[in-house]
């Protein structure tokens, strides 16, 4: 290490990383590994350092991962930004949480939600298109830049999570409460909602178009520049929830 700046993994750490109770599993390389001595891993090293500088930096292509008919079944992601970005295509999630784990450009298309809790996990280009979301409370996870599409929700709980430039198109709700969660420039379209409290949640700049409101009720919740057009709804109230300019 004093010599060199770099130490070669001992046969434990190597039973860690590629063992069978590793995340990253991998028999026939931890295989591979420990048929070499130091020296002959000192000159693979080196041999594929020189590799590397050989290739040209052009025909290198980084591709993003996909998650296509994938389904993710009993999983904990938890610091894993990795797992929950990146595009997610007919690939359900079930009985799934996630937490501390952010999603970038995450979009999900066709790739239904059931038990699927997200926890301080922010949420940033991340559309969800077609995607039917259940049973999934979304708590201290901030949305930016993630339009909802044509994606029915029902019981999922937005708790103390605001919402940016997020707008929801056709897509309704169903006993969704929505507790200190603000909406800004995130207007409501074609996307009524039933059975469902927003308390504390104020609208800056996010109106409500053609979305009607059933059985629901709004407390604390003030609107500024939001105008609901064509979205009165039935037995519909609101309790200290003035609005200006809307």
């Amino acid at each position: 290490m004093n010599t060199t700046g770099f130490s070669m993994l001992t046969t434990k750490q190597l039973i860690a990383v590629y063992g069978p109770e590793s995340p990253f599993s991998d028999p026939e390389q931890l295989k591979f590994f420990l048929s070499l001595n130091e020296s002959q891993l000192h000159q693979r090293l080196i041999d594929d350092i020189r590799h590397l500088s050989k290739v040209d930096s052009k025909t290198i292509k980084i591709r993003q991962k996909r998650q296509v008919l994938s389904p993710t079944v009993l999983r904990a992601l938890i610091f894993d930004p990795a797992a929950a970005s990146g595009p997610s295509i007919l690939s359900p999630v079930l009985l799934t949480i996630s937490v501390f784990s952010p999603s970038i450009f995450g979009v999900a298309v066709l790739s239904p939600w059931l038990f699927f809790p997200f926890i301080l996990s922010p949420t940033l280009m991340s559309p969800l298109i077609l995607n039917p979301v259940a049973l999934s409370p979304v708590i201290l996870s901030p949305v930016a830049l993630s339009p909802v599409i044509l994606s029915p929700a029902c019981m999922v709980p937005f708790i103390l999570s605001p919402f940016l430039l997020s707008p929801a198109i056709l897509s309704p709700l169903v006993l969704s409460p929505a507790i200190l969660s603000p909406l800004v420039l995130t207007p409501i379209i074609y996307s009524p909602d039933a059975v469902d409290a927003i308390i504390a949640t104020p609208y800056l700049l996010s109106p409500i178009l053609w979305s009607p409101s059933y059985l629901s009720t709004q407390i604390f919740s003030p609107k500024a520049f939001s105008p609901a057009i064509n979205s009165s709804g039935i037995a519909s109230s609101e309790f200290f929830s003035p609005t200006i300019f809307s």
